[in-house]
């Protein structure tokens, strides 16, 4: 016990002078800094610089942390400057395609042009196939051909030359049109329709089949509607067409004009020739056409023609048109293949062909808009076997009026203009002042002084 007291003792009195040290120390330091207060200053410039270097410490973390990204910056760099290095190509790649697509509209031309022309393919191949069944019926005419085309080809002949390198390479294809079964095959229900009555029509009266004149010349001539093939016998409208490349200017744009408005379900074209104002028509038109030929070589010719220059939606039929449906004579023009007529002529050439009237030829429920008609004088004829159709349809009509033909054809001009006032017509003078109604005798002079005698009429429905 003593000794731990003693040991306590010892204790306490270290901590006793422990505290009196501290408190001298404490005095002394009180009297230093009171002599000295720059310590304080001191004291306070090293706090500042403790938190500054804390701030510093905290943005190296903040530094070591976001260099920890930088080996993936670097990988993206590199990989940017690879990517760029194909930007050269994919420029050039873009000019070839900008390029490319440049001839994109002309190739879907190409294709829209091809997907036409396919579309003639069945009805060429059943042209190919009746073709085939006809050939014995067309040896006889073929070899007759070519024995003309022989004698072309002595130069002693004395024939044109000129005219000849154009004609022969045709003489044979005009064989194959030599019938009307193998006219341009239509493409439209209705046309086909038109085709079988047509036929059944000429059979039911006995019209002899279709065949060409003994001797044929022929000349292929340029025009504005494409090549056309003409009798080289032609001495009014071919050197007309040989000079301009054109015929009758005034009264096409007159035909395109009206038919800029036309739709209905058929046009026809009566006194189609060798198919120029066709032609025009299938130009200015979708609609199907319905062409009458009465002489046989311009009824071959306008079929061969139609198929020339790609008008497949027409139907050219070797046929008069008229008043009724019975055989009838036509008078061939030895001079003008425009003039044939469609009667009985003192001193010219004629032969027997088929005669149909448009009413008995259309079904009722066919709407026709525009009718075309120049024959020579027979006009009135042509309208009467249509009178079903003026009543239910009223279409426009282009027709020839021509005073002295119609006279020729054992009419009256005055009697014929005033058949069609009554009929609900306005006649009108495209070419002249109006003259709608104007005595019929003073547009009657008018034709007679025409150039040609006569005046193109258009007859549209009051």
């Amino acid at each position: 016990m003593k000794e731990l007291r003693h040991l306590l003792g010892r204790a306490y009195g270290r901590i006793v002078g422990f505290f009196l040290d501290r408190s001298v120390v404490h005095g002394i330091v009180d009297q230093r800094l009171s002599t000295n207060t720059s310590l304080i200053d001191l004291g306070n410039s090293v706090l500042a610089v403790d938190a500054r270097l804390d701030e510093l410490l905290a943005d190296v973390s903040a530094l070591a942390k976001d260099m920890e990204v930088v080996p993936a910056l670097q990988a993206d760099v590199s990989a940017l400057a690879k990517d760029m290095e194909v930007v050269p190509a994919l420029q050039a790649d873009v000019s070839a395609l900008a390029k490319d697509m440049e001839v994109v509209p002309a190739l879907q031309a190409d294709v829209s042009a091809l997907a036409k022309d396919m579309e003639v393919v069945p009805a060429l191949q059943a042209d190919v196939s009746a073709l085939a069944v006809r050939t014995g019926e067309f040896a006889t005419d073929l070899d007759r051909l070519r024995d003309a085309s022989n004698a072309y080809s002595d130069p002693e002949s004395g024939s044109d030359w000129t005219a000849i390198d154009r004609q022969n390479s045709d003489l044979t294809d005009l064989v194959a049109l030599a019938a009307r079964e193998t006219y341009a095959r239509p493409r439209s229900e209705l046309l086909e329709s038109l085709e079988r009555r047509t036929l059944e029509l000429l059979e039911g009266i006995g019209a002899p089949p279709h065949s060409l004149p003994e001797t044929t010349s022929l000349i292929r001539t340029a025009t504005v509607v494409g090549d056309l093939l003409m009798p080289a016998h032609d001495r009014f409208i071919l050197p007309v067409l040989e000079a301009t490349g054109q015929w009758e200017p005034e009264e096409c744009d007159l035909v395109r004009a009206v038919l800029a408005d036309c739709e209905g379900d058929l046009l026809i074209d009566i006194g189609a020739h060798v198919g120029y104002l066709t032609h025009v028509m299938a130009e200015a038109s979708s609609l199907p056409i319905l062409a009458v030929e009465a002489e046989p070589l311009n009824a071959a010719l306008l079929g061969f023609n139609l198929i020339r220059n790609g008008h497949g939606n027409v139907l050219p039929i070797h046929a008069a048109a008229g008043s009724t449906t019975v055989l009838t004579d036509i008078s061939i023009d030895p001079t003008n293949t425009g003039g044939h007529k469609a009667f009985f002529r003192p001193g010219l050439e004629s032969s027997s062909i088929g005669r149909i009237a448009l009413d008995d030829l259309l079904p009722p429920e066919v709407r026709v808009d525009f009718v075309k008609i120049d024959v020579e004088g027979m006009e009135q004829d042509v309208i009467r076997g249509m009178e079903r159709i003026i009543t239910d349809h009223r279409p426009t009509i282009l027709a020839e009026f021509y005073p002295a033909a119609i006279e020729e054809a054992s009419e009256e001009p005055a009697v014929v203009l005033s058949l069609f006032r009554a009929m609900g017509y306005r006649t009108l003078l495209p070419q002249h002042d109006d003259h709608s109604d104007a005595p019929v005798e003073d547009v009657v002079a008018l034709a007679r002084s025409a150039e040609g005698g006569y005046v193109t009429m258009l007859l549209v429905a009051k």
